[in-house]
């Protein structure tokens, strides 16, 4: 039932009694003295709340939750309900006289008399502010307090009460009646305190009661100064007074003589808001701040020329400086000239014209002598950091935090630290892309510290996946710690740091090249080119650093070379340890074997290969174990229970899908070490590369989830340059590139020629007839799953078609109609084979391969065929070096890597392949160190088909690869392909 419901409901009752639901409370309230060293006062509230009976818990809390109630006449004749009869004469008190703060303002005999009615009702509680809790009010005997006259530390002296032991003094009115208030948890004892004097007579000093005399002449004397003398007063108050009081026996002031107090004068500014025009408005104001040794004061124009103050017991004067006071007025009238003068001081609403004061003309004032104070509802206080402080620390898992604080100067001189990162929510705010001037970051203080946007934007973007709002810290996992140069680079120029500075140590070291030693004789058979030295030691920086490597130099410039040169040092220093684990394709295993035995005969290298390869190897001592990629997978209990020293992978893009087998297994080989060996460790897309570094140094690039928002969406899909600037940052502590362009000055030049073919009437015939019905297929398959996967291998199946009736008719069985293409390409290696060339032909499709080998055979032209089934693979390759077959038919899945195939000066590419690094890798089994004769590559595209789409797809695709492969500026082309993309050469096909 609601308050007034209830209240109605007991109008209408006849009920007198007491325990009626609802009653009429009388709460004291405690509020605030109204001036400086009087007393605090009780105020009197009437609240109507729910009765709980005998229990005053359950009332106190219902009183907090009750009404106010205003005295009204009608309800002395006509009462509700909860107004008795113990209630009416208290309300007539308090209808009947003027009330001050709820009391009504009686002589103190009555005033007493009310206070017993009040109590009587047995229904008085006190709150000590608004919210507390009400406590009930227990009556006490009347305490007695004498008056004296008590030294304020501002030199004035107060006639006052003496303090009670163990009790709180009130005053009720602004007078003399006083209550006395002792509290407890559950109650509040309160006390009538009634006031006494001390009387000297022969029987010596007794406390004698107040008349009514003796009290109405200190409320005429003194009331209108607030019971208060200051030192300049007193001797006017004792001629004016002591006679008189003397004859009343009431206490006089002391009359004491002032020392003057030796001070120094400044300057005082006053930084305040004020409501001033019908608006709060921000001033400043002059003031003049005296000082001693022990004491400080603030006058202002208004304030007279003496001021006193109590120290040690001790009266002292401060005397204004007139002189000295104008000199600073004219310095302070100086520096406003910019601002707007007011009735109370200057002000401004121009953010620009704070700053310079804040910023600028501050430390001017502050070498001047001037002292600032700043309220704390000022609201531009401007300020700047005086530097920056990075503390690092260490967790026991190995995580690095780092806090960054600016750093800047109090008021009172002291330093404080400002952690920037928990004004994170403010700075994303900021559109910081467009951010050229300096931000504002307002503190819980109110103050505003000015920072530089492009720094801030610098480490928005490049720490921006580690940033999270209210976490106040960058947290860097072990295999971060690189970041932290970063971040000392980003920082001004004279930054701190401060903690464990191990990592940042490290973090350094990683950031500089590698230092280059004389090459020394690390026991292979090969004399090392500069460049490859340099990786050698390249990867030893690595190692001393405690971090795993990434080397991706082009094919051809001998990274398997520099891999045995690594591994023959590394023997050499520590002979005892583990062996090495290179993982290799199956296909380069012999030649990885016959490498490692031409260039270090000296370490043992063993095979697991084969049906009948071992599971242990203890009792044949070895430095390097050789393996394939499928035998990780399918031995891998094996490998997991083994430790070796390094762990290589070669081609190590073999990996680079972090959901397959083969990642999985390779995650699950122990080593101290890693090295990933790859020419091109991004062939479609960013996710490689981070399935690469994962694998080497996991969380070195975050998450996959976080890579992929923070740098694969924006570089692949919105093209943006300075993230893909980031990455390769990023990584190249990591990853070591070189091309054949940079390093090999001496290798022959490469030639690319890109031939496109008319297909003749016949196969351009059937060519528009296979794209239409492939037409009409697709639409009815794609109409029939939404989803997305399956629809792109649909598009690419169709794709597939018509690449193969651009290769051939014959491959989808259409023997009748000529290939311009095969012809073409069967005519140039007939003319090249007479030159006495070497020739590379790839095709993605080995039943192509298969046609042209039959065609060459006609002919009466060698040749080699090199397949996925192909099982002789060195031998085949040995003999075309050995120049046994002037043709080489290769797939270009099987034979695109791994590959020495420098007899040869002329590739060429059949049939182009989605992925423009595939047919890189193998043009380059031709174009590599030892080639001492120009390439020439020529690509065979069909005119007005598919093949011409493939190859500008390949193109843009191209520029994603090139820009992390190469550490190239990345050109703002968005790169990934979707099915849109795939659908697109349709389009453009129709």
């Amino acid at each position: 039932m609601s308050f007034l419901a209830q209240l109605h409901a007991q109008q209408n009752t006849t009920t007198t009694s007491n325990d009626s639901a609802l009653q009429l409370y009388y709460l004291l309230r405690i509020q605030d003295a109204p001036q400086p060293h009087a007393l605090p006062r009780l105020e009197l509230h009437l609240i109507v709340a729910e009765s709980a009976g005998s229990n005053p818990e359950t009332t106190a809390a219902n009183i907090n939750k009750g009404k106010p109630y205003t005295p009204q006449n009608q309800h002395l004749t006509l009462p509700p309900p909860f107004i008795h009869n113990a209630d009416k004469s208290i309300l007539e008190y308090l209808l009947a006289e003027p009330t001050h703060s709820g009391w009504p303002v009686l002589q103190r005999k009555k005033l007493n008399f009310f206070w017993q009615q009040l109590c009587a009702t047995e229904r008085v509680y006190l709150q000590q502010h608004a919210n507390a809790k009400a406590l009930k009010v227990c009556p006490k005997e009347a305490a007695t307090s004498v008056l004296q006259w008590q030294q304020l530390t501002n030199g004035m002296q107060q006639l006052l009460p003496e303090a009670l032991e163990n009790k709180q003094l009130f005053q009720s009115i602004d007078e003399l009646s006083i209550f006395a208030l002792a509290l407890t948890p559950t109650q509040a004892n309160i006390s009538r305190c009634e006031l006494a004097l001390k009387i000297s007579s022969v029987e010596g000093v007794t406390n004698q009661a107040i008349s009514s005399e003796q009290e109405n002449e200190i409320i005429t004397a003194l009331k209108p100064l607030n019971y208060c003398l200051n030192a300049d007063d007193t001797p006017a108050f004792l001629d004016k007074y002591n006679n008189h009081w003397n004859t009343l026996k009431l206490p006089l002031p002391t009359l004491a003589s002032a020392t003057v107090l030796d001070t120094q004068v400044r300057g005082g500014i006053h930084c305040d808001n004020i409501y001033h025009s019908g608006k709060n408005t921000d001033v400043i104001s002059l003031d003049f701040v005296y000082i001693s040794k022990s004491y400080c004061t603030w006058f202002n124009d208004k304030d007279p020329a003496a001021h006193y103050v109590v120290l040690n017991n001790e009266l002292f004067t401060i005397r204004r400086k007139p002189e000295l006071e104008k000199a600073f007025k004219k310095q302070f009238i100086k520096t406003c000239k910019p601002f707007e003068p007011i009735s109370l001081g200057f002000s401004t609403t121009q953010d620009v014209i704070w700053q310079q004061f804040f910023l600028k003309e501050k430390s001017v004032l502050d070498k001047s002598g001037f002292i600032f104070r700043i309220s704390h509802n000022f609201k531009r206080h401007y300020i700047q950091a005086d530097g920056w402080l990075s503390e690092l620390t260490k967790s026991n898992s190995g995580f690095l935090q780092v806090d960054l604080f600016l750093q800047v100067q109090n008021e009172d001189g002291s330093k404080e630290n400002i952690n920037l990162l928990s004004l994170l929510d403010q700075i994303q705010q900021y559109n910081l892309a467009n951010s050229t001037g300096d931000i504002q970051l307002t503190l819980s203080d109110g103050r505003i510290i000015l920072m530089p946007g492009e720094r801030l934007i610098s480490l928005t973007e490049e720490f921006g996946d580690l940033l999270t709002s209210g976490r106040g810290s960058l947290s860097f996992h072990p295999n971060q710690q690189s970041r932290l140069q970063q971040l000392e680079t980003l920082l001004p120029e004279g930054s701190h740091w401060q903690g464990d500075m191990e990592a940042l140590d490290i973090s350094r070291q990683l950031k500089q090249p590698p230092t280059v030693v004389e090459q020394a004789d690390c026991g292979v058979n090969a004399t090392l080119r500069p460049y490859q030295w340099l990786g050698v030691c390249w990867v030893q920086h690595l190692k001393n650093c405690r971090v795993n490597g990434l080397l991706a130099d082009d094919m051809g410039l001998g990274k398997t070379l520099q891999t045995i040169s690594h591994l023959s040092l590394e023997f050499a220093n520590n002979p005892q340890q583990q062996p090495a684990l290179v993982v290799v394709p199956t296909s380069l295993l012999h030649n990885w074997f016959n490498e490692c035995t031409k260039f270090a005969p000296h370490l043992k290298v063993l095979i697991h290969h084969g049906t009948s390869r071992k599971m242990c190897y203890k009792d044949q001592p070895h430095h390097i174990l050789l393996t394939s990629y499928q035998l990780i997978i399918n031995d891998a209990v094996f490998f997991e229970k083994e430790e070796f020293s390094w762990l290589i992978l070669d081609e190590a893009q073999n990996i680079k899908n972090p959901r397959t087998k083969t990642h999985v297994a390779i995650k699950n080989v122990q080593a101290h070490n890693k090295l990933c060996l790859s020419g091109t460790p991004v062939e479609n897309n960013l996710v490689e590369l981070w399935a690469l570094l994962n694998f080497l140094m996991p969380n070195c690039l975050g998450s996959l989830n976080d890579f992929k928002f923070h740098y694969q969406k924006p570089i692949e899909q919105e093209g943006n340059g300075k993230k893909m600037e980031q990455l390769l940052n990023r990584i190249s502590p990591f990853m070591l590139r070189r091309t054949k362009q940079a390093v090999a000055k001496d290798l022959p030049e490469k030639t690319e020629i890109l031939q496109t073919i008319d297909l003749g009437e016949q196969q351009t015939q059937f060519y528009e007839s296979i794209k239409s019905n492939t037409w009409q297929e697709l639409q009815q398959s794609l109409e029939g799953t939404e989803n997305q996967g399956e629809q792109q291998l649909f598009v690419l199946s169709a794709l597939l078609k018509l690449r193969q009736a651009c290769c051939d008719p014959a491959l989808l069985g259409d023997t009748t109609i000529p290939s311009a293409k095969r012809q073409h390409c069967i005519e140039m290696a007939t003319e090249l084979a007479a030159e006495g060339r070497g020739i590379l032909i790839f095709s993605q499709f080995t039943s192509m391969l298969d046609i042209l080998a039959e065609d060459l055979q006609q002919l009466g032209i060698k040749y080699g065929l090199l397949t996925g089934k192909t099982q002789n693979r060195q031998a085949l390759v040995d003999k075309f070096q050995a120049g046994e077959f002037p043709v080489f038919l290769i797939s270009l899945k099987a034979g695109g890597v791994g590959l020495n195939l420098t007899r040869a000066d002329t590739v060429i590419h059949y049939d182009p392949w989605w992925n423009s690094a595939a047919e890189q890798q193998a043009t380059d089994r031709a174009h590599r160190i030892g080639q001492k004769n120009a390439v020439f590559v020529y690509k065979l595209i069909a005119e007005n088909t598919i093949e011409e789409k493939i190859a500008a797809l390949q193109a843009r695709k191209a520029e994603l690869g090139n820009t992390i492969n190469n550490q190239a500026q990345q050109t703002g082309t968005k790169f990934s392909m979707k099915l849109e993309e795939l659908l697109s050469l349709w389009a453009e096909e129709k």
